[in-house]
């Protein structure tokens, strides 16, 4: 065969240098819908996002960021330096710290501007991706739970949970700080026979009364009462010895029975009247959170066998009866 004329190689080459065209310019489409996509996508994702570059400075935010009610970035603000959470200065070095390994960084739980964020920070090739979804609605719904949870539905303070969490703290700080920690141990006197006599309504009805007596007397903000079951409450005093304790513990006795709340069942006095059992101590390796409660159990068990209407204070610290106050 002889040697193909010119023009049918130009002609070849054409023909290449055409599809060779037509397979780029499908590829720069494909690319630019691909674009497309990705910004409609970026600009319509409902999660606030924050696109920064390698020394984390902003350089987009997707319509999510414009509707979130906070200032918008300024050309060349810093991620967490210059913009947003300028107090947070660790979020701003694990955001290098992302860039730099190449690892994604989480934050659950980040409180800001009143509000609580779940933040992700995501590196890519040209920076980081940062994603803000606002949890603050339900952290609220969250807490009010929380507080729900420790509250007894019937007379509206706290209950036995509420009451051991809070122990356990303030053992631990009164441990740290060395100083006293009361308890003080409160029952009904005869609240069955009140409550066989009189129904359970006007049973709940001065359950209530009490409580609401208890909790008024207490007036620092760390002192704290809650229902411990039935007709018992239980009192949790932080930095107050058993002297302390006592006398409130005396002016609540006494302020119960000038409720007036009849009771003719009782056998020692005309008007429902309470029982109160006190205990102190400072934590140390010999005394344990058990220990206290233990005693602070005991004294009010002694309160009853003296006679009830009274104060006892336990033994752990020292011996204090006070005998059955009148009443008419």
């Amino acid at each position: 065969m002889g040697k193909k004329p010119s023009y049918e190689v130009l002609e070849q080459r054409v023909k290449a240098l055409e599809k060779e065209a037509a397979t780029r310019i499908a590829a720069e489409n494909a690319l630019r819908k691909s674009e497309e996509r990705y910004r409609a996508l970026f600009e319509n994702n409902p999660i606030e996002t924050i696109i920064v570059d390698h020394e984390a400075r902003i350089t987009g935010y997707n319509l999510a960021k414009k509707l979130s009610g906070d200032r918008l970035p300024i050309t060349g603000d810093i991620m967490y330096r210059d913009y947003a959470a300028k107090h947070l200065h660790d979020l701003y070095s694990e955001l290098m710290e992302c860039i730099r390994t190449g690892e994604p960084r989480e934050f659950p739980d980040q409180n800001y501007a009143d509000r609580y964020l779940y933040i992700k920070i995501s590196p890519y090739s040209a920076g980081a991706i940062i994603t803000s979804i606002d949890m603050t609605r339900q952290k609220r719904l969250e807490e009010r739970l929380r507080r729900l949870s420790y509250l007894d539905d019937l007379t509206g303070i706290g209950n036995r949970r509420y009451f051991e969490e809070n122990f356990e703290r303030e053992w631990k700080r009164a441990a740290r700080s060395k100083t006293p920690l009361s308890l003080i141990m409160c029952d009904i006197d005869f609240f069955k026979a009140f409550n066989d006599t009189n129904g359970h309504l006007l049973g709940d009805e001065s359950l209530k009364k009490v409580a609401v007596t208890l909790k008024t007397s207490l007036k620092r903000p760390g002192d704290i009462v809650a229902r411990y079951g039935g007709e018992e409450f239980i009192e949790l005093l932080p930095d107050t010895d058993s002297a302390e304790a006592h006398a409130i513990a005396e002016k609540q006795r006494m302020s119960v029975q000038q409720l007036r709340i009849s009771h003719v069942q009782s056998t020692i006095c005309n008007h429902l009247t309470i029982s109160m059992g006190v205990a102190s101590a400072i934590p140390s390796s010999k005394v344990s959170l058990t220990d206290l409660l233990s005693d602070c159990d005991r004294a009010l068990y002694r309160a009853k066998q003296k006679g009830r209407n009274c104060t006892h204070v336990g033994v752990m610290i020292a011996h204090s009866y006070h005998p059955l106050k009148a009443c008419s």
